[in-house]
């Protein structure tokens, strides 16, 4: 695990991602100007569980709007990144509540509106969601049986199952402003992962943060796939046109140098890499963790080479690890 202090600058770092995002014009896409009678919105309302979480802010004729604001001022802390156990807890709770009225309801997507307020959640909560979508810390498996939030010198986690996760992602990411802050985040924390590297880190000190982070790219990987399967084609070109956009489009002006900051320049020089490009979405991400590293060791300067079967294993567990997450998916 990370140090409390590289844990808080990380949040704000997702934090301001966020925000670029918005700023950059993913919302053109409008879909919080939606309908509030969605079934999904009408289970949550009636969970017993989210009228706990929500205490006295909840109200039985919540629009999905209120339902999505009433969750962040559950969950979300004052800085981004950073929470109490209450509201660790508050979003363990959200996120299997709506997973539960998804499977219950037969619904891949959320409401409109509440795609925008639960994605921004989840990357606020990057840390936690990194470790169960790539699934290698144990941690995460240890404490998915007390149901408990739990603290350590990071800070403090919350967890709940790898297929809650997933289908709770992929429900909000039928809105490709969504899925791009979903993408932007990880990007963003796995860049960090990859600056916290010792340069002299060997063997599993340099492959377990590299590959895990493939991991992580190849669960998202597969939402998209999901999520596209289900387009027609044009819809499904306009959807990956989208989320290219809104991540190039959220990229700095400029690169950071890499000895002053070496997660900005992996995360920029990827992004950057995405202007003007006319790949699919699955076409530009797939290869994002075994890029992440040949990144890192081009920005290092320092003669490194990234060993041949490293940049394999990257690929290989960034595609098994899609097709995992497609096959839960389609099950789910």
């Amino acid at each position: 695990m990370a140090s409390a202090s590289s844990r808080r600058t990380r949040g704000l770092v997702v934090g301001g991602g966020i925000v670029v995002l918005a700023a950059a014009g993913v919302g053109v896409w409008n879909w919080a100007g939606a309908s509030d009678s969605g079934t999904v919105c009408s289970a949550l309302r009636g969970d017993s569980r989210i009228k706990d979480v929500l205490g006295a802010s909840y109200r039985g004729d919540m629009s999905c709007g209120d339902l999505g604001r009433a969750f962040r001022e559950a969950a979300a802390g004052d800085r981004p990144g950073t929470h109490s156990k209450e509201q660790a807890q508050a979003m363990r709770i959200t996120l299997e509540a709506v997973g539960d009225a998804l499977g219950k309801s037969g619904k891949r997507d959320v409401d409109d509106s509440l795609r925008m307020p639960l994605a921004e959640l989840m990357a606020d909560y990057v840390p936690d969601t990194h470790e169960i979508l790539k699934e290698l810390d144990a941690d995460y498996v240890t404490h998915l049986s007390d149901g408990e939030p739990w603290e350590d010198r990071s800070g403090v986690h919350m967890t709940v199952p790898n297929e809650a996760l997933l289908r709770v992602m992929r429900s909000v990411s039928a809105s490709p402003s969504a899925y791009a802050v979903l993408r932007n985040a990880e990007g963003q924390y796995a860049a960090h992962t990859m600056a916290r590297i010792p340069g002299t880190a060997k063997g599993f000190d340099l492959s377990t943060p590299v590959v895990g982070n493939a991991l992580a790219f190849g669960a998202l990987d597969g939402i998209a796939s999901d999520v596209t399967a289900r387009l027609s084609g044009q819809e499904a070109e306009n959807w990956n046109k989208a989320v290219v956009g809104a991540l190039s489009a959220a990229a700095p002006a400029k690169i950071p140098d890499f000895k002053a900051d070496p997660a900005g320049y992996v995360s920029a020089t990827w992004a950057k890499g995405l202007n003007g490009t006319t790949k699919t979405e699955s076409d530009a991400f797939r290869s994002q963790g075994a890029e992440y590293l040949s990144i890192w060791a081009h920005g290092r300067a320092d003669g490194f080479k990234a060993p041949g079967k490293l940049t394999e294993d990257c690929r290989n567990g960034q595609s098994r690890k899609s097709e995992e997450a497609t096959a839960a998916l389609k099950d789910g």
